[in-house]
């Protein structure tokens, strides 16, 4: 199994050349055999592992609510769908890069290959639920077709009821995905629709740093 290690990773000490001290400070679980990029064994702490890890972010819009909602209208077409990020966990992301930018509204990928998760959460209702629904999908900038990535979304509550959508979408990066990044867009079909509400959860599953 290949070992995901940056770069930078600072050998602590060679393999061959261990004292009692070392011995003792592996077995507490701080340090790990690992074969860095140059070829060398030796032992390096587990937190220079940062790098190759999963992680996850957490993105909240904090300007559309219920008794100020985003209108996506059915004559707009596709709308970016809006998310400030005005709170936002990014603790255990293990990236150099936040997985949600807000200033572009674009989601954002380490590496070309990764794989990850995306849990798309909000409210919305529409005036018309027999002739609207909603379409959420990906853009796409490149040739990938990230379209693909999406669904639609109705409203069996009936007309003028906020309804909770709670969706989850898998996704891999190529070269355009890493370079100039995605957006959530939001379509309005047949009537009206208010959404409010909006986070964003992603989850890297696969880290596909090259070495």
């Amino acid at each position: 199994m290949k070992t995901h290690v940056p770069s930078n990773a600072n050998i602590i000490f060679k393999a061959w050349d261990l004292d009692e001290h070392n011995l003792t400070t592996i077995r507490d679980g701080s340090h790990v055999l690992i074969r860095n990029y140059t070829g060398e064994f030796g032992y390096v702490n587990v937190n220079d592992f940062g790098s190759g890890l999963l992680g996850w972010g957490r993105y909240d819009d904090t300007q559309y609510t219920t008794s100020s909602a985003f209108t996506a209208s059915y004559l707009n077409g596709e709308l970016t769908l809006p998310n400030n990020g005005g709170n936002k966990i990014e603790t255990h992301l293990h990236s150099t890069i936040s997985f949600y930018n807000e200033s572009t509204q674009k989601i954002q990928v380490e590496n070309n290959a990764d794989v990850y998760m995306c849990t798309v959460t909000f409210k919305a209702k529409t005036p018309n639920a027999n002739s609207g629904h909603l379409r959420l999908q990906m853009d796409s900038t490149g040739l990938t077709p990230y379209q693909r990535v999406g669904k639609d979304l109705f409203f069996g509550k009936g007309n003028d009821v906020w309804h909770d959508f709670h969706e989850v979408f898998q996704y891999y990066s190529d070269d355009d995905f890493v370079t100039n990044g995605n957006r959530w867009k939001i379509q309005a079909v047949g009537a009206n629709a208010y959404i409010s509400n909006i986070i964003f959860f992603i989850q890297r599953t696969q880290n596909h740093r090259t070495l």
